[in-house]
């Protein structure tokens, strides 16, 4: 019943961010549960009115400690040998090497979300530090997908990149016909 309760405040996180992103025109393809995995390890490390306003946006409305818990057997639970589907979700943060983070932050994203802390040199070599995030989600998806870091969107002033990638692999429950699928 408890993750039905974190799968109905996934939803309509989800709802909301499709209603925001529907009006661009062309093709849509996001994950709700990746955006949300990567906001509530962020509202993790968020206070004060950030963190409320997070919690709002996530539709959450437990403690941190809750979500966390919850979040924690959700994934865990992806991971069942039994499930006719292939689902991986790897989580990690990339941090500037001359920055600290608060150990306690560290041991959360650690321990519920599976995400260990990597330094990279951001200030020096931020883009050999962008191909290697590109390198590293890549893997995490089974090469679908390739340089989601475009050349401008890591530079030497930044000072954390929080990823989260996620593999699916599951057939149809009625395949599309070949014939009608271009």
């Amino acid at each position: 019943d408890e993750l039905k309760g974190l799968a109905r405040s996934n939803n309509a996180f989800g709802l909301d961010l499709f209603a925001k992103l529907r009006t661009q025109k062309g093709n849509l393809a996001l994950s709700p549960l990746s955006l949300a995995t990567a906001l509530t390890m962020t509202w993790a490390g968020a206070r004060g009115e950030t963190a409320e306003q997070m919690k709002k946006v996530l539709h959450q409305s437990g403690t941190l400690a809750q979500a966390l818990d919850l979040n924690s057997k959700l994934l865990t639970s992806y991971q069942d040998p039994e499930l006719s589907v292939t689902l991986r979700i790897a989580n990690r943060l990339f941090v500037e090497k001359t920055c600290t983070l608060k150990p306690s932050y560290l041991d959360i994203t650690r321990t519920t979300f599976g995400a260990p802390v990597e330094a990279v040199d951001f200030q020096h070599e931020f883009d050999a530090s962008r191909q290697h995030i590109n390198t590293w989600i890549g893997s995490a998806t089974q090469e679908r997908i390739k340089d989601l870091l475009p050349p401008e969107g890591v530079t030497a002033a930044t000072r954390l990149v929080l990823a989260n990638a996620i593999y699916f692999l599951g057939g149809w429950s009625g395949p599309f016909p070949k014939q009608l699928t271009v």
